[in-house]
């Protein structure tokens, strides 16, 4: 598993990782916050590199 930097701002949420693969897919998400348990998973899609 990789953990990723990601930016929140206001409800939005941008994630960025170094490399996925040349092709487009799919990835799963959790959010963990201090004290607190992790959230359910949430499938997000991302695009082949350019």
């Amino acid at each position: 598993m990789k953990n990723v930097l990601v930016t929140i701002k206001g409800k939005r949420v941008t994630s960025s990782i170094k490399q996925l693969g040349k092709k487009s897919g799919k990835v799963y998400m959790t959010v963990t916050r201090s004290g607190q348990k992790e959230s359910a998973r949430v499938l997000n899609s991302y695009m082949k590199e350019k």
